[in-house]
């Protein structure tokens, strides 16, 4: 019967904890967020504009955050859960 029930959750859609893929999305973003930042910055440099520079450089910052750790952890993704930092 067990082996029917896990069947079931996960042809239902439920999400397959043990496949690996956990925190993937958020690298995902990480490297996204990076990739565009370096664009915008070497485009800025490129071009000669402050606002394109600092704009790149902004987003270079944000990719750091997420690829941080602390960030990955799913406790502190919502700071108002209740649970100690």
């Amino acid at each position: 019967m067990p082996e029917q029930r896990g069947e079931r959750e996960r042809t239902a859609g439920a999400r397959d904890r043990t496949s690996g893929t956990r925190g993937g999305r958020w690298r995902t973003a990480a490297w996204l967020t990076l990739a565009v930042g370096t664009a915008g910055l070497v485009g800025g440099v490129v071009a000669g504009e402050g606002l394109l520079i600092a704009a790149g450089l902004v987003l270079a910052g944000v990719a750091g955050h997420l690829f941080t750790p602390e960030f990955r952890d799913s406790g502190n993704r919502h700071p108002g859960n209740g649970r100690p930092g």
